[in-house]
């Protein structure tokens, strides 16, 4: 039990998502943000921060309180750094919660500015991080603010005081940075395990932080701490947890603590009835936790070592400290538990986890193995995936491609030093008899669109680089069918169709292997592979006679993107701009399937042999300003990999050459260049395939190319429009760059009409 607290007010804060970055001063004076923005439909779907202000027992109808988030540890500090946090906000009880922070995220990672569902593609909600502060403030305006998981100061500020402070931790839950429950034996609760590590660069669910505050209780409030600790091993993601009364372990142990059996009696307000804070040896402050909060929807496993913090033998006592929101840290009530620390064995110990999900998956199910939480000295790792271990290698993550059967199957590893001491381990997997299946070519030696089916609704994923094993892009709505325009070159690429929902695992694979390339190596891999069935000859590319395989114009707009041209097969439905022929007729028109702009283009005649202009007017059916590109690819030669890319910014001149040939690009808008931005592709820069990638090259302002030969593909950006636009693309052929820039004067100064 506490003694009754001295104060009377209460801020109730809830932080569920993810970061943005540190001020370099934190003002005690107070100050509104000139941004607010809010967003009840964000409110709902990811809100970081909300909070409310009471006073005793009911909200407070003042608005001169203000609230603080102070990045604190070094980790948090660093992630944050060039970012524009801003964590001072006034705190609002004109609505449900007082303070509400923002950041829905989509592909693009935390502290973003924009928010796009990933998988559809709606846009409807783009815009920068939503934020509401003040009872007056209007819904329109915008600012970048967010919280990463880390530790915080929290403040609470009334007239330039401090009434309370003190720290919090903003958890990230999961295996490795995803979700994983712990189903525990003795209830029927469900727990979230701590992720010892956030990696900003994961998408990674976040525990719950209800912080609140209050003063001037007018009711005597209880509370009781409830401490659970369990000694798991190496093992810290295993999902069963039982308390033990006797605690012992080493250095290399992971104890995992239990918190939220603990009560309170605090209840204005459903969340955020106590905090709770651990310290992990002897009340040592620099060796314990932030207040977090640990109650539904989400409490939380939370996970510590003690290496390098006990010399064993050793005693040690851990502890919890529970704070009600009525009472200051300093008041909080307390139970400990003892651990006896006992020296850790000699030689390496071997230890490894399956990525997110991987104990329960389909069969043929690929994934990761990641046995970095080994330890010893110049470890190698050998495996066991059911037919006996494996060669040793220094890798410690393996690539796996799933159990072949249904039922429980173990995977073993051994370690070994450079001692030859070994050590060994094991993990079971629960499989179940059913596998996403995919079909399609595997081998590919030309350009022309290909197709990839799988057996259920599933979310697409590819892999650039066969090096990095647990390196793998979204590029797909969820869909059972998957086309791909491959670009020309020598290179394999991983495919992956992994099923929507979560458990059990379920992914297909597929590894495309491209060889449409006159490099050596392309043309001995094929004789090799004429042998099996495959062809033997290169196809030649689907391109016209000018030496282009593809081009069509960009539209995007707040409320959609339209690619009536994609380098990566994903064309506007029905568009006819979907193959070269479009080049070759007089004019033509088309809307796009959501209507919102129609296009209408003419062939100009050119007097000038190797001169090609078409003329282009974009009608839009909605106002607004919106974005103009075209997508071109060149293929030049028998071989389009053997391409180089260049610009000329005093003629405004996207090229492409070869040994045999030069084709350059020009993109006029309202009668003048309008070549705002050049983005070269290939295969070392891998065509955008989200909506939310191909906008982001529209809004780029710089040209970037590729060094060396390739397959060379171009995004060229025009900039801004409003209303009907005009634009002209001039495309100039000829037999070497010096003539192709003579011919491009030719036209500029207006001897080619």
């Amino acid at each position: 039990m506490s003694s009754r607290p001295t104060l009377s007010l209460v801020a109730a804060i809830l932080l569920a998502a993810h970061g943005c970055a540190p001020e370099s001063e934190h003002p005690v004076s107070p100050k509104l943000d000139d941004n607010p923005l809010h967003n009840e439909v964000l409110l709902e779907m990811e809100a970081e921060l909300l909070g409310n202000v009471f006073d005793d027992t009911s909200k407070v109808a003042a608005t001169d309180y203000f609230f603080e988030l102070v990045p604190w540890d070094a980790a948090t500090v660093e992630y944050l750094e060039g970012t524009s946090f801003y964590g001072l906000q006034w705190i609002d009880p004109g609505r449900e919660f007082g303070i509400a922070f923002y950041d829905p995220h989509g592909d693009s990672g935390y502290c973003t500015t924009s928010y796009v569902d990933f998988l559809s593609g709606d846009d409807s909600l783009l815009g920068p991080e939503q934020h509401a502060i003040g009872p007056s403030q209007p819904a329109t305006g915008k600012e970048r603010h967010c919280i990463i998981p880390g530790r915080y100061l929290v403040r609470l500020i009334k007239d330039e005081v401090e009434l309370r402070s003190f720290l919090v931790d903003y958890l990230p839950f999961g295996r490795a940075g995803g979700s994983q429950p712990l189903a525990l034996t003795e209830d029927d609760d469900t727990l979230r395990i701590e992720a010892p590590e956030f990696d900003p660069a994961t998408t990674t669910e976040h525990s719950d932080l209800v912080v609140n505050f209050h003063v001037n209780p007018t009711e005597q409030f209880t509370d009781m701490a409830v401490l659970e600790i369990e000694n798991a091993g190496w093992d810290k993601y295993r999902n069963v947890f039982s308390d033990q009364r006797s605690l012992a372990g080493t250095t290399h142990d992971w104890f995992r603590y239990r918190t939220n059996l603990s009560t309170s009696g605090w209840d204005l307000h459903h969340r955020g009835t106590q905090l709770v804070r651990l310290w992990w040896m002897d009340r040592d402050p620099f060796n314990s936790s932030g207040y977090f909060y640990n109650h539904p929807p989400s409490p939380v496993l939370r996970l510590h070592q003690y290496e390098g913090e006990v010399t064993p033998p050793e005693w040690i006592e851990a502890g919890l400290e529970v704070k009600r929101p009525d009472e200051d840290p300093a008041a909080a009530p307390a139970v400990t538990r003892s651990i006896f620390i006992h020296a850790a064995p000699t030689g390496p110990v071997a230890c490894f986890d399956f990525e997110p999900n991987g104990q329960s998956t389909w069969r043929m199910t690929d994934q990761f193995l990641d046995a970095t939480c080994s330890t010893g000295g110049s470890l190698e790792y050998a495996w066991d995936f059911g037919s006996g271990f494996g060669t040793f290698t220094s890798e410690p993550v393996a690539e796996f491609f799933g159990h072949s059967t249904a039922g429980t199957n173990t995977v073993r590893l051994r370690v070994r030093d450079a001692s030859a001491d070994e050590d060994t381990a094991s993990l079971s997997a629960t499989v179940t008899d059913d596998r996403v299946t995919l079909t399609g070519p595997s081998y590919v030696t030309d350009k022309r669109l290909k197709t990839y089916t799988a057996s259920v609704l599933s979310a697409w994923y590819e892999r650039y680089d066969p090096d990095t094993l647990t390196t793998w892009y979204l590029t797909s709505s969820p869909a059972t069918v998957y086309t791909r325009i491959w670009p020309a070159g020598d290179y394999t690429r991983a495919l992956r169709a992994e099923k929507t929902t979560v458990s059990p695992l379920g992914r297909g694979r597929i590894d495309v292997v491209v060889c449409h390339s006159s490099l050596p190596g392309c043309e001995q891999e094929m004789v090799a592979m004429a042998g099996n069935g495959h062809p033997a000859v290169l196809s030649s590319a689907a391109q016209d006679e000018w030496g282009m395989f593809g081009a069509g114009p960009w539209l995007a707009s707040e409320e959609a993107l339209v690619r009536f041209y994609d380098l990566t097969g994903l064309h506007e439905p029905g568009s006819p701009f979907a193959d070269t022929g479009w080049l070759e007729a007089r004019g033509g028109e088309t809307i796009d399937h959501t209507g919102h702009w129609r296009v209408r283009w003419r062939q100009v005649l050119a007097t000038e042999p190797g001169v090609r202009i078409v003329d282009l007017e974009v009608e839009p059916q909605a106002p607004g300003e919106y974005r103009f590109g075209f997508a071109v690819d060149p293929d030049l030669g028998a071989s389009p990999a053997d391409d180089r890319a260049g610009f000329d910014a005093d003629r405004g001149l996207a090229y492409a050459y070869d040994g045999t040939a030069a084709l350059g690009l020009l993109l006029h808008g309202q009668g003048r260049d309008a070549l705002h931005a050049v983005e070269q592709y290939g295969t070392r820069n891998w065509a955008p395939r989200t909506v939310l990638e191909a906008r982001a090259v529209l809004e780029t302002d710089s040209v970037r190319l590729l060094e060396g030969t390739d397959d060379v593909q171009f995004v060229l950006s025009g900039g801004t429009a409003e209303g009907a636009s005009r634009w002209r693309l001039v495309v100039i052929r000829a037999g070497s760059v010096r003539e192709l820039m003579a011919r491009a004067d030719g036209y500029l100064n207006g001897e080619i009409p």
